[in-house]
């Protein structure tokens, strides 16, 4: 639970607030009166906003009674870097300090487990894993459990706010606890770990397009943190480097993997440059083509407004191509039919964002 002083600061912060499920993450819902297909009111719940977009608020009582609090990101553009290992709590430092969230574990260990910031501009929600098991977390657009329960605030301090190059540059330090994280969790026993540094600096070389100084901050950083002779483990990356400028044999990722015992690391795959994840273009023969199964189009209004389809409106000029196409935005804004085109069965109404963009006018 959190005092009367506390909801005082989180209000004057900015910070939107939501009760939470006892013993869950789950938020708290309210109802609230929406117009069903036949016009007529009827009562829904929802924790996030409602019909019209309004962001639901809950009352100091029903904050100052729950057992757990959470935040809603959209409602304060705020973003959520959340750790779920033991293992990357460590490096959680490297992020920019801002209020940060704490949790203390059955032994009585207290971990960093989440650092919130206020965000103008977009990152996109998405979990870093290792063998199906969540590493790391940018969390944005849903909602946070931050106090209450086994909750604990390190760092009580008004969150700071990003700009879009600042969360560019914190996405990619998630990307690097990720793989910290993991390395920690696969590095072999000390004594042992020559080979791994040497295969780890070969495979920065190799892999990302660091900068030799980029490549031995985050070798540093790794071998600081597990007590490493720093200076003997940062010659073997400019030696990499050097080596693989020089085209000499220099291990990289395969043998990273068969190194740490494991088929495959994803961790290495994000760090990668952006154009490395993107699927080269192939072509398929006819029979191929006929038979390759292809995810099934997810439609708001059947058929004609699909996720990720492109549909062509056509007449001649002045029978009404821009009445017709305000008239589709509009009713895909409001979650709505459009004409004789029905929102999909099974399907329940819910109103998109829509950019309407004119090029023709003067």
């Amino acid at each position: 639970m959190i005092s009367e002083q506390q909801l005082k600061q989180y209000k004057e912060w900015g910070l939107h607030l939501i009760p939470l499920k006892d013993d869950t993450k789950k938020p708290v819902s309210k109802p609230y009166w929406k117009k069903n297909g036949k016009g007529k009111l009827e009562k829904d719940y929802s924790w996030k906003w409602d019909e019209d977009k309004n962001y639901l608020k809950f009352s100091d009582e029903e904050l100052l009674q729950a057992q757990r609090i959470g935040i809603n990101h959209d409602a304060c553009s705020m973003i959520d870097v959340d750790c779920d290992v033991i293992e990357g709590s460590q490096f959680m430092s490297e992020l920019p300090e801002t209020l940060t969230i704490g949790r203390k574990e059955p032994d009585g260990k207290i971990i960093v487990r989440k650092k919130l910031y206020f965000a103008d501009g977009f990152i996109k929600h998405k979990q870093y894993k290792h063998d199906d098991e969540v590493i790391i977390e940018q969390l944005a657009h849903t909602h946070s459990w931050c106090f209450g329960d086994d909750r604990i605030i390190l760092n009580n301090v008004k969150p700071i706010r990003l700009d879009q190059a600042q969360i560019n540059q914190l996405v990619s330090t998630i990307k690097k606890i990720n793989a910290w994280s993991v390395m920690t969790r696969l590095m072999p026993k000390q004594g042992s770990r020559d080979q791994f540094y040497l295969t780890l600096a070969g495979t920065l070389a190799r892999e990302t397009d660091w900068s030799p100084e980029e490549s031995e901050r985050f070798i540093e950083v790794l071998a600081d943190h597990h007590g490493e002779n720093v200076r003997k483990v940062l010659e073997k990356v400019q030696r990499q480097y050097n080596n693989l400028e020089e085209n000499k044999d220099v291990w990289g990722v395969k043998h990273l993997a068969e190194l740490l015992h494991v088929k495959s690391l994803k961790c290495i795959d994000e760090i990668r440059p952006a154009q490395e994840n993107n699927k080269q273009l192939i072509t398929l023969k006819l029979g191929e083509f006929l038979t390759k199964e292809y995810p099934k189009t997810e439609y708001l209004q059947y058929p004609i407004t699909g996720r990720g389809k492109i549909v062509q409106v056509w007449a001649n000029a002045g029978h009404g191509k821009t009445w017709f196409c305000l008239e589709w935005a509009c009713a895909i804004a409001n979650g709505q039919d459009f004409l004789k085109w029905k929102y999909a069965e099974g399907k329940k109404p819910e109103p998109y964002p829509v950019l309407y963009v004119e090029g023709e006018m003067s």
